[in-house]
């Protein structure tokens, strides 16, 4: 894990090397928690580390892994929820508590019926979200309080989707698509987009001034494309590989070989730009005080002018 500066140039701040793979950094309560493991290590592990300077302030805490070394994790009150891809030795699948102050293990909880979990957890409503798949798929609602399944409810196969949470909704999607809302509180479905396919995978989406921005398609003319969150009616479509970023009237969309900004009301791409030679980006970007940033495959991190594109590093 690694910090840098606010504002290019960038200077590396602090480095903690957790000897595993590292999965994406929580930022709370001025601490970095981090989930580190991988086939070498043979588990994974959770760390709470001091976001000023990296010092360590509690971990390893290890957590239960299957097969895969996969775990992710979400913040709310106080709390790291945990979600492993599996449980050894349970056909089902768990979500895991820990106190951000001491880490100590606050409940656990049991997701029925599924034995995969590949579905980063989302809290909020006072609950914890995520899917599971296995036979058919499952999204979960737990209780924040204690662990307890609120609701479940029946999807298209349940994997790699986070949970899209609001107070009014909780939006998941899987590949082909396989769109839904659901009631945050009682689970219960208002609409699901479909197009009669179904299969293994899925993407998060992004839920930006009443529009869900759905990736993972199969069929359009388009790789990716846009809902109204308030019924699922399909309104138009767009290009991206990672989901987009978003600064006012501005939608970032991002592939291997550019980045571009297109206007949301007029559909109109005001800049588009491209890696280095011979690198491509490699994750979503995010936007920081006007500023695009994006990590590329060969380990850079390029930052450019949300306004016109300019290439400040």
């Amino acid at each position: 894990i690694q910090t840098k500066c606010l504002y290019p140039p960038f200077a590396v701040k602090w480095s903690v090397n957790l000897n595993a793979t590292v999965r994406y950094p929580l930022i709370a309560e001025n601490k970095v928690f981090g989930l580190a493991g991988d086939s070498n290590s043979g588990s994974v592990n959770l760390y709470a580390l001091r976001a000023s300077n990296g010092k360590k302030l509690w971990g390893p805490v290890s957590i239960p892994e299957g097969a895969y070394w996969w775990a992710a994790a979400a913040y709310d009150n106080g709390v790291v929820y945990v979600v492993p891809d599996s449980v050894p030795g349970f056909n089902s699948g768990a979500i895991l508590a820990y106190s951000a102050k001491t880490g100590k293990q606050l409940w656990s909880a049991t997701l029925p019926n599924q034995y995969l979990y590949s579905s980063p957890p989302t809290a909020g409503n006072g609950m914890v979200y995520t899917g599971g798949a296995g036979e058919g798929g499952t999204v979960y609602a737990v209780r924040e309080k204690n662990g307890s399944v609120a609701w479940t409810n029946g999807v298209a196969n349940g994997d790699n989707s986070s949970p899209v949470v609001t107070k009014n909704g909780v939006y998941v999607s899987y590949v082909c698509p396989e769109t839904y809302r659901f009631n945050p509180l009682s689970g219960k479905q208002v609409w699901n987009y479909q197009d009669g396919c179904e299969g293994g995978g899925g993407a998060t989406m992004a839920l930006y001034r009443g529009l869900l921005y759905v990736r993972d398609t199969l069929g359009y003319s388009t790789n990716s494309i846009l809902l109204d969150a308030s019924n699922g009616t399909m309104v138009g479509g767009f290009n991206t590989t990672f989901i987009p970023a978003f600064l006012d009237d501005t939608v970032f969309y991002t592939d291997a070989n550019a980045i571009s900004a297109v206007n949301i009301k007029t559909g109109n791409t005001t800049w588009t730009a491209n890696p280095p030679n011979g690198d491509s980006y490699a994750s979503p970007p995010i936007v920081v005080n006007s500023t695009v940033y994006v990590g590329t495959a060969a380990g850079s991190l390029l930052a450019y002018k949300a306004g016109d594109g300019a290439v400040l590093a």
